[in-house]
């Protein structure tokens, strides 16, 4: 497809539906310009030239967006009211769009608020799109593009301000993996050590500063330990986890440190390939390598 995709109204719908589903992955196929669930790709798509994944959606995402939204009213009445829903803590979304439909001009204003907003930000993401087409088209090499676009990617360590995003994140993804275990190997309890106060991590941030993924270890006598390894879907293919990883080598050879483990099981093929190719060595459900002095 060369052609620039057009953000028509029902278009936009379809993305806002697929952003907000949270019970299925949802893609946009660039050719036909419908969204549909990840599982129904007609073909592998590796560069995503055909199959888009979405732009990441959380409900934090959407709390915000009313936030705004709130502030922006004229109506004082319904400003506090909707101020005094956002931080109750309970049944915010749903009480948040109750009280909307008491007062339909304001529900009105509400849709339209939401409408131009996710617009703006998906029109974004659409560009993104546009731009690595229009290098894959140049005739760029892969390894050129990732170098390029890693470039423009930031890695900190310890960020405070990624913290509880990456603790939320770190619960889920763990979680997710345990029930992907074979009965066999699932022990009925927690397997996966947590994200603690003692965890430190290193996180990689997009150009807009969002989190694109992280590494999370903790320090135990002369060596650490990894207990995560994660990046976002939208930002998979890029080399994040490589460069995520290469950043922790560093870290921890400055601070003398002489073995790394990390937490696995033989079920996750994915990570034991990942680390395999580092110089890993499996020990019953972990793997461990040594670190040399010269780096």
């Amino acid at each position: 497809m060369n052609r620039k995709i057009v953000l028509s109204p029902e278009l936009l719908e379809q993305i806002i539906y697929g952003m907000e589903n949270q019970s299925e992955i949802f893609c946009l196929d660039v050719e036909k310009l419908i969204v549909i669930p990840r599982k129904q790709k007609e073909e592998e798509d590796p560069e995503e030239l055909r199959y888009l994944s979405l732009p990441r959606w959380t409900p934090a995402d959407g709390f915000n967006i009313m936030e705004r939204f709130v502030l922006s009213l004229n109506n004082p009445l319904y400003r506090t009211r909707l101020r005094s829903i956002l931080h109750s803590g309970k049944g915010v979304f749903r009480n948040f769009k109750d009280l909307l439909k008491e007062k339909p001009e304001v529900e009105r204003l509400w849709f339209r608020y939401k409408t131009k907003e996710l617009r703006l930000y998906i029109q974004e993401w659409l560009n993104g799109y546009e731009n690595y087409r229009t290098m894959i088209s140049l005739g760029e090499a892969r390894e050129d593009l990732e170098e390029l676009l890693l470039s423009d990617f930031q890695f900190l360590t310890n960020p405070e301000h990624h913290r509880e995003e990456i603790h939320k994140l770190d619960v889920r993804v763990l979680e997710e993996r345990e029930k992907e275990l074979p009965l066999e190997l699932a022990p009925g309890e927690q397997l996966y050590h947590r994200m603690e106060e003692d965890s430190e991590f290193i996180t990689a941030e997009s150009p807009n500063s969002e989190l694109t993924g992280f590494i999370i270890y903790y320090m135990a006598g002369d060596g650490a330990v990894i207990t995560n390894i994660y990046t976002l879907p939208e930002y998979r293919g890029l080399r994040v986890a490589e460069e995520l990883y290469s950043k922790l080598e560093e870290e921890l050879h400055k601070r003398g440190v002489t073995q790394i483990l990390v937490e696995s099981v033989p079920s996750q093929n994915v990570l034991n390939h990942f680390f395999t190719d580092k110089g890993f060595q499996s020990q019953l459900i972990t793997y461990s390598k040594k670190l040399s002095p010269d780096y």
